[in-house]
């Protein structure tokens, strides 16, 4: 892998990172309403998803699997944590 792809490969994560981060302090901080938890959680899994997709267009990788697969990932994991959320 040459160097500036190895950099824009970590820039990449970088900016998953962030998201996953923002996401989840959105869910801490609004932990005293459970709507706006369930939309940060809705909001993370959507950004997880595209970022998925974007991140593998540019690596010339994108194929129907991928995108299922980031799909089902993202929208399993927001219903598991909306379900936890909205249990009550």
């Amino acid at each position: 892998m040459s160097r500036k792809r190895h950099s824009i490969h970590h820039l990449h994560f970088f900016i998953l990172l962030i998201l996953l981060t923002l996401g989840a302090t959105a869910t801490l901080v609004f932990s005293y309403q459970p709507q706006l938890q369930a939309a940060a959680v809705a909001i993370t899994s959507l950004s997880y998803f595209l970022w998925g997709i974007i991140h593998h267009y540019k690596q010339d990788e994108l194929h129907r699997e991928i995108i299922l697969e980031y799909f089902f990932i993202s929208l399993f994991g927001a219903i598991l944590l909306i379900s936890l959320i909205l249990k009550n």
